[in-house]
């Protein structure tokens, strides 16, 4: 992405470390399924489902606040994605342009090089007409190489496989001023945050906790679910999905932001009923609520329902019925997972 014009400058943080996120996370799941679901089969159909679309707008989320902090629009920011062009990629990829991203400086790479409009072996194969489409809209100079992609881009996002030399600093060196990457593989990043730095990266995000600016699901789930529960959704679309990325970059902008605090956190309760309450009144605007509560309504019963149910599970870990996470077996689960993938 070329960053070349500009919004005010704002940024956000990483999650909590991993053991704090996934139990605020399930504090705060008790007060999402307190309601029935509405969401008609044929739309997103399985809780499968549901976690890759809110993996994306995580990815969104990311691209818009590190923008805002590098004073960039997502239509005028040059991209290059590295991976294999899976669901993740292509399921994010979509947002982001839908969002306004300019396909004419979106350069993509599968296994086997540049997606562009001469890779015959997509096109011959009818299973991967999405990545067709996206070879017809995107890298207009039918690039065929990362090295070549990075060369002058805004951004780099990279769901590739675990590294940590899967993205080389000397291609970081050839990106654009003030670059953003995002190294999300797991258990080990493309690249480690200091390594990107140190070859000139200005904001660096991963999936891990242990770093700052985590691309973690949990900043959507309990929005996005609460905000289309309450209004009796039919589906969620994309403009949901849209405005849910927005209205947690623009909490994370009033906030404060920073190259490492790009991303509001677990414990910042009101972030999520600002979610919800954003993706409700897009449900309604999209006609696919069967009711129509007010803004301010969902705000008030997601927060006060969310505060609820952290205050059962603070009483329940006071009175021992619950028991702490531990710090050092989660420790040795990541040694574990990063030995596996660095042999």
């Amino acid at each position: 992405m070329n960053a070349t014009s500009g919004m005010a400058d704002r940024a956000g943080f990483a999650l909590a470390v991993l053991c704090t996120g996934w139990l605020v996370f399930n504090m705060v799941a008790l007060s999402i399924f307190k309601d029935q679901v509405f969401l008609e089969r044929g739309q997103i159909s399985t809780g499968g489902e549901l976690a890759i679309l809110i993996g994306f707008v995580l990815v969104l989320v990311f691209n818009i606040v590190s923008l805002i902090w590098v004073s960039s629009r997502i239509r005028k920011a040059q991209i290059g994605r590295k991976g294999d062009i899976g669901l993740s990629a292509l399921g994010a990829l979509c947002l982001i342009l839908m969002a306004g991203a300019d396909p004419d400086k979106l350069a993509l790479f599968d296994t086997k090089g540049g997606l562009h409009k001469k890779r015959d072996d997509i096109k011959a194969d009818a299973a991967y007409y999405r990545k067709w489409e996206l070879c017809e809209k995107t890298n207009p100079d039918c690039l065929n190489s990362i090295a070549e992609g990075m060369k002058g881009a805004d951004v780099l996002i990279a769901l590739s496989t675990p590294g940590p030399d899967v993205i080389k600093p000397e291609w970081i060196r050839t990106m654009a001023p003030k670059a953003i990457v995002f190294a999300c593989a797991n258990p080990v990043p493309e690249i480690y945050p200091y390594a990107a730095k140190e070859a000139g990266a200005y904001i660096v995000a991963t999936g891990r906790g242990d770093f700052p600016n985590q691309v973690n699901n949990s900043m959507g789930f309990p929005g996005i679910l609460k905000g289309a529960l309450l209004v009796r959704a039919r589906k969620i679309t994309d403009e949901m999905a849209i405005a849910a990325a927005y209205s947690v970059a623009n909490f994370a902008e009033k906030k404060g932001i920073t190259p490492d605090y790009i991303m509001p956190t677990m414990s910042e309760t009101e972030v999520f009923a600002e979610e919800a309450a954003d993706v409700a009144m897009t449900a309604i605007a999209n006609g696919v609520a069967r009711i129509t509560p007010t803004r301010d309504e969902v705000y008030a019963k997601t927060l006060a329902e969310i505060k609820e149910a952290r205050s059962v599970i603070d009483l329940l870990m006071r009175e021992k019925h619950i028991a702490a996470p531990d710090p050092q077996m989660l420790a040795n689960a990541v040694e574990k997972a990063v030995a596996l993938v660095t042999k």
